[in-house]
């Protein structure tokens, strides 16, 4: 029998937990802390990887069960909580149909964006500079800071707009994160693009701003993060199109002045 890695496994099983509790405060009509188990779950999945590359015990064993887990905290639960909160504020208006459909492809899309994750993405730290595909827990968190969001806007922000609009447009930001995992938009790893090297001044910046941010509303900051995180690689992949050049690549070959 071969040997697994201890403490990368414990971990990543850590994230599994978050997305089984999750499910079930969803179901129980806790859709803020089931949210916030998702963004947990995230924790988790972050540091399996790095603890397994830093202590060199990265492996397929370590690869498979992540893809596991994931697919219940980033596929499964934001799929349940979609499907939740949308019959519970079925008087908005949401047709039943959509509420089950919608979530539904999401859950499909993550799950092939997982499986195509294995096939083409090695153990090495090179291997994940960046992404094809909105990440699955990128888009898992999307869905949870919007819905954690909701709770913090009034029922109706604006006069034009419905009642409860994030709800209503939930199961449709859960089609779009779908669409963008199996597309091939590419992604930046966020903590290598926003830590690694010399960036622009307009990263400073924009650092700053929300560092303030989050002191001011960490829902606010959380669902900002995650909503320009998602915009961003659609717009840099229709500016490569346009133009033959990301804007990131572009600002890089700036010179300093």
């Amino acid at each position: 029998m071969r040997k697994i890695s201890i403490l990368p496994s414990v971990i990543t099983l850590g994230n599994i937990t978050c997305g089984f509790a999750s499910v079930v405060l969803a179901a129980d009509g806790e859709y803020e802390r089931a949210a916030w188990l998702i963004l947990l779950g995230m924790v988790f999945d972050a540091l399996d990887g790095q603890v397994a590359r830093m202590t060199r015990t990265a492996g397929n064993f370590g690869v498979q069960l992540d893809s596991l887990c994931d697919i219940v905290t980033f596929g499964l639960a934001p799929a349940v909580l979609i499907n939740r909160i949308g019959l519970d504020y079925g008087r908005l208006g949401i047709h039943d149909q959509v509420v089950w459909l919608l979530p539904m492809l999401y859950l499909v899309c993550a799950a092939l964006r997982l499986a195509r994750f294995n096939l083409e993405t090695g153990t090495e730290e090179e291997d994940h500079e960046c992404f094809c595909g909105l990440p699955s827990p990128a888009a898992a968190g999307l869905v949870a800071t919007l819905i954690i969001l909701n709770n913090y806007l009034p029922a109706r922000p604006f006069d034009f707009l419905p009642e409860r609009p994030v709800v209503v447009a939930m199961p449709f930001v859960g089609l779009v994160a779908g669409a963008l995992m199996v597309s091939r938009v590419k992604y930046a790893h966020f903590g290598n693009r926003l830590f690694r090297g010399a960036r622009p001044f307009t990263w400073l910046m924009a650092l700053i701003f929300l560092c303030i941010l989050m002191a001011l509303s960490i829902k606010v900051a959380l669902a900002t993060i995650f909503t320009v995180y998602t915009l961003g690689g659609v717009v840099q992949g229709l500016w490569a199109k346009l133009f033959g050049k990301p804007p990131a690549a572009i600002a890089q070959n700036t010179p300093n002045e």
